[in-house]
């Protein structure tokens, strides 16, 4: 049970991080509480979905994938809002 949890956090950190590096309306410092948290692995990509309650009674969807293409590491990172 550690070892998940402490997977689970350190997957948390890094999509915090990606979020420096986008454009969005909110920072990470919006981000109250994580509603849902999913996570998917395979031998080339790792996947995390996080659903976000923010300060302001928003709601936001954000999805981190990391996978490697032709040798390549490549990172999305996609945000959406709900209602």
């Amino acid at each position: 049970m550690a070892a998940r949890m402490s997977d689970t956090v350190y997957e948390w950190n890094i999509a915090l991080e990606e979020l420096l590096h986008v454009t969005t309306d909110f920072t990470r410092l919006d981000i109250v509480h994580v509603e849902a948290h999913w996570r998917f692995y395979d031998l080339t990509s790792w996947s995390s979905g996080y659903v976000v309650g923010l300060n302001d009674g928003r709601r936001a969807y954000i999805d981190y994938v990391r996978y490697l293409d032709d040798d390549e590491e490549c990172i999305q990172l996609m945000i959406e809002f709900l209602e």
